[in-house]
């Protein structure tokens, strides 16, 4: 009886979180079709209510340590002078991270030589299984993680509530969009890097 009780609410917790999801990208992709540079807003209405970082303020930096043990900043990334950067923020163990990944992984590849660098934030707890989604979604870009899942105090800063969940940065380390995934997220990019 109580097996058949877990699994009915395990099984809507993930329909809720799946349509949750679902109804979101399709908001994004509305908006990506009717929206400019200059009014690209945030396309997760969850991290609008967060507070934390807002579009045209100034990214705070972070540092935190990388899978090799060494710390990395997002000073650091900026300094490598990309025209545009991207905070990631992820976990392996995220299903809905694991279905953007391959899309962020393609983004970096196609347009890191015309400018584009990441720095990822993962929200996940063990070491190897973070490690293990660097190498299986090949993602060739600064990383870093406390291991601390959501008492991460870089998701806290920014005021992340949800992942997979992003902020795109201007040469200068401003926000200029978050909360983009998808096609909407290469378009914009694409346009920066033109």
């Amino acid at each position: 009886m109580s097996k058949t009780i877990v699994i009915i609410v395990l099984g809507a917790l993930l329909a809720a979180g799946v349509y949750f999801y679902t109804a979101n990208d399709k908001k994004e992709n509305a908006a990506a079709t009717h929206t400019e540079l200059e009014g690209v807003q945030s396309a997760d209405p969850l991290e609008e209510q967060a507070g934390g970082v807002d579009i045209g303020d100034i990214a705070p930096d972070f540092s935190g340590p990388t899978p090799d043990g060494d710390t990395v900043s997002l000073s650091d990334v900026l300094a490598k002078n990309g025209k545009v950067t991207i905070v990631e923020f992820w976990a392996s163990w995220c299903p809905y991270c694991r279905a953007e990944m391959p899309n962020v992984s393609n983004i970096y590849k196609k347009y890191h030589d015309k400018g584009l660098e990441i720095i990822s934030v993962s929200i996940d707890q063990n070491k190897s299984e973070w490690v293990k989604g660097i190498e299986e979604f090949d993602m060739n870009w600064a990383h870093i993680s406390n291991l601390m899942e959501w008492d991460d105090p870089v998701a806290a800063l920014y005021g992340v509530t949800s992942i997979p969940s992003n902020f795109l940065l201007n040469e200068d380390g401003e926000v200029i969009a978050k909360g983009l995934k998808g096609e909407q997220l290469e378009s914009l990019v694409s346009r920066l890097l033109k």
